[in-house]
């Protein structure tokens, strides 16, 4: 009994150290969290480890949890626990789960062969410090028409995508090179279809 006891103490300092530390690891100049893109860094992180048992497959899915949808995610498992609470680490089952030393209870299962580095870990935990922000795939997302760049050379553009290659361009301080000949042009072409040719040393081998 007592041991039991404090193997959920220790467990429950652990965790709450960990937090602590990884919420306040990362973070912008003037000691800022820099905010977390959750389509480039979380999104990766739980289609890689976690959709196999939390995803879209019913037959697979474990404690009626599942990440790949926002309001799944945020409602509680079987258990009544909720794994993501936004803007509360302490609350969030899932930081403890992939945060804890017990083979018995870390995420994902040891059997899967899968493990989180401690990147991942702070990013999971960051992420819901910062509120679990979420961000539908892109191919749910109706497009919108961005806003066309001014720059400085207005005279160098000759249609809209050239405005965002001229925005770069100044942003990096970089000029324009000059524009290619009709020549230059048709070799391009060629060599994109045909490749480049080959070279004398592969031509000896």
């Amino acid at each position: 009994m007592m041991a039991n006891t404090f193997k959920a103490l220790f467990l429950g300092v652990l965790s709450t150290v960990f937090w602590t530390c990884a919420v306040s690891a990362a973070t912008a100049p003037g000691g800022k969290p820099a905010a977390i893109d959750f389509k480039r860094e979380i999104l990766p992180i739980l289609s890689e480890n976690c959709f196999a048992c939390h995803g879209p497959d019913e037959g697979q899915r474990k404690a009626k949890l599942r990440f790949d949808r926002h309001e799944e995610a945020l409602k509680p498992a079987k258990s009544g626990d909720y794994a993501v609470v936004p803007g509360d680490v302490k609350k969030s089952k899932l930081v403890e789960r992939i945060a804890t030393k017990d083979s018995d209870e870390i995420m994902p299962p040891t059997k899967t062969g899968k493990q989180l580095t401690a990147s991942q870990i702070e990013l999971l935990t960051r992420w819901i410090a910062q509120g679990a922000p979420w961000q539908e795939h892109w191919a749910y997302v109706q497009p919108k028409k961005p806003v066309v760049p001014v720059i400085k050379d207005k005279r160098w553009p000759k249609n809209e995508v050239d405005n965002f290659i001229g925005a770069k361009l100044d942003k990096e301080k970089l000029k324009p090179g000059s524009e290619a000949t009709k020549t230059t042009l048709i070799r391009r072409a060629s060599l994109d279809v045909t490749g480049l040719p080959p070279t004398p040393q592969e031509i000896d081998a």
